[in-house]
């Protein structure tokens, strides 16, 4: 059984509780139509696991009960017993990013501003621990706690920060220096066939990714589970005396959409709208998280302004192969992957304004 087949029992399923904005009836629809498919697959290995996706589906709904009866530490620790102890690990779905991956970040600036690199590089990193004020609510964040998020594309930057003057907005590429463990919470693909061990990880991608009823509010019910998934995945590496086999972030896929439409998809670049969240591992009195930086290394950054202005000969990509790679954010991508660290000549300043750390992602 594929993945979009299972898809269309969720989505119908879903349909018919749309009109709840509380998380409950919406997950449980969800899971129905999750156990809906095990059941009409016929797929004898996939049943065979129906009695534990029911008991994870049925356990998340009694982590939300948890959590709205204010007993966060018992939904804490029932879903760190679900998924996060060493002989449960197998109900996640994991991925490896290898050294040398590249990621994008971007902050947004409504001014041309220079960004030097010896000067340092806190301000492209996440938001530093002096500033933990200015951190609010997000489906991977925890309130006052500075997650570093990156981007598989410059565009899926964009599209997360809500599309900000991308003229004098800051580009910039990360790059791994180690390969690394995640935990991937996006959804496989349609075609993708799922296996015993792979039905496993769906109750929970599918509780990390309800669409949000009040995005304005001061609570936002649906980012509940992944926010206390994150607090578990910081127990669990906490917990480990070494690097090895230990889960880094999440991997998940962005379900902010611009109301104007899209102007890429995943048809022009397959990973557009992934992202990465990375928790501290330290918590400081001001700074950079020192195991982040050690992690991620800052290969290059820029601008569109800085690109007509200094190098216009690169506003037109002569060797694009795909209409992505022959826009704004194709062509700042090409440009950042063309120095290497040795020859990164800007980076991030206060300046204009701007405060470090701020609006980015």
């Amino acid at each position: 059984m594929n993945y979009r087949d299972i898809d269309r029992y969720i989505k119908d399923s879903l349909r018919a509780a749309a009109g709840n904005d509380d998380i409950k009836p919406r997950l449980i629809a969800a899971f129905d139509g999750l156990l809906k498919s095990i059941k009409k697959s016929g797929n004898s290995s996939l049943m065979d696991k129906s009695a534990l996706v029911e008991k994870l589906c049925t356990s998340l709904i009694d982590i939300v009960d948890l959590l709205n009866t204010n007993r966060r530490q018992e939904a804490h620790n029932k879903l760190f017993e679900l998924y996060f102890k060493d002989e449960h690990r197998d109900r996640l779905q994991l991925c490896t990013v290898n050294s040398d991956a590249c990621f994008y970040k971007m902050r947004a600036a409504e001014k041309f501003t220079q960004y030097l690199v010896d000067e340092g590089v806190s301000g492209m990193y996440h938001i530093p621990f002096e500033l933990r004020h200015k951190i609010g609510n997000d489906r991977y964040g925890i309130s006052g706690f500075p997650v570093f998020y990156l981007s598989a594309s410059a565009y899926g930057c964009w599209e997360e920060l809500k599309r900000p003057n991308l003229e004098f907005t800051n580009v910039a590429l990360f790059k791994s220096t180690k390969e690394m463990l995640f935990i991937d919470m996006v959804p496989p693909p349609d075609n993708k066939v799922i296996s015993k061990t792979s039905i496993l990880s769906l109750p929970l991608v599918l509780a990390s990714r309800l669409e949000v009823k009040h995005p304005e509010g001061n609570y936002i019910q649906e980012y509940s589970i992944p926010q206390l998934m994150m607090e578990c995945l910081i127990e669990s590496r906490d917990k480990r005396d070494s690097m090895d086999n230990t889960i880094i972030g999440v991997r998940y896929e962005s379900i902010h959409r611009n109301d104007g439409g899209l102007l890429f998809t995943g048809v022009d670049k397959d990973d557009i709208f992934v992202n990465y969240a990375v928790p501290p591992f330290t918590s400081m009195e001001k700074g950079i998280c020192p195991k982040i930086e050690e992690l991620f290394y800052l290969h290059n950054s820029t601008s569109w302004a800085e690109i007509t202005y200094k190098h216009p000969s690169r506003c037109i990509a002569t060797k694009a192969k795909t209409h992505y790679e022959e826009s704004k954010f194709g062509v700042i991508e090409d440009f950042l992957n063309l120095h290497d660290r040795g020859m990164l000549t800007y980076h991030t300043r206060n300046k204009a304004g701007i405060p470090v750390g701020a609006l980015t992602i």
